[in-house]
């Protein structure tokens, strides 16, 4: 039987607005979280680098990403995204290095900053730029890539990932950004 019965009526729940929510909760309108695979499928391919305050601006403005009832639910994606190795979360220094990069490592998601001058990367883009930045001086042995806590002049910990395997013996591994003696 086709026709008017088949659609639901207010009647379906407590009250009105509670309805709608339902409704738009089975449409995909509208959702209390964002899985960061979600952000990672719909990069805009205008950005390498995407910052915070647009991705937020996004699941606002774009018909492609659905209403969040809770605006947190984008910094729990965040900080779920880069502790999975999804996204990274940068903030740019000198010279195109980022003086922030927090990347498969555990983020609180109070610590993620809603702003233009925080950015996320894709695991691509955070993967080649770990390449780039981990060379080895007299050997070309594998360096493998992990959390290490380097502290910036100011003084304020800015997390990197870069972790060196064992040095060959007559090996020396550097990388620019760590102060030496360090």
């Amino acid at each position: 039987m086709s026709g008017p019965f088949e659609y639901p009526h207010s009647s379906a729940a407590d009250s009105l607005p509670r309805f709608i929510v339902n409704h738009l909760r089975q449409a995909d309108e509208i959702q209390s979280g964002i899985s960061p695979n979600f952000l990672a499928r719909n990069w805009s391919p205008v950005f390498k680098e995407w910052s915070t305050r647009a991705v937020r601006d996004a699941f606002y403005a774009s018909p492609a990403f659905p209403r969040l009832l809770n605006a947190d639910a984008i910094k729990q994606t965040i900080a779920r995204g880069v502790q999975d190795g999804v996204l990274a979360y940068v903030t740019k220094g000198h010279e195109g290095r980022y003086q922030t990069f927090i990347f498969e490592r555990s983020m609180q998601t109070d610590d993620v900053e809603i702003s233009d001058d925080v950015s996320l990367i894709t695991r691509d883009t955070a993967s080649a730029y770990i390449a780039a930045r981990t060379k080895t001086v007299a050997d070309d042995s594998p360096v493998a890539a992990g959390p290490v806590l380097i502290t910036v002049p100011d003084g304020a910990p800015t997390l990197h990932v870069v972790q060196v395997n064992e040095p060959e013996p007559g090996t020396q591994q550097f990388f620019p950004e760590t102060p030496l003696g360090t």
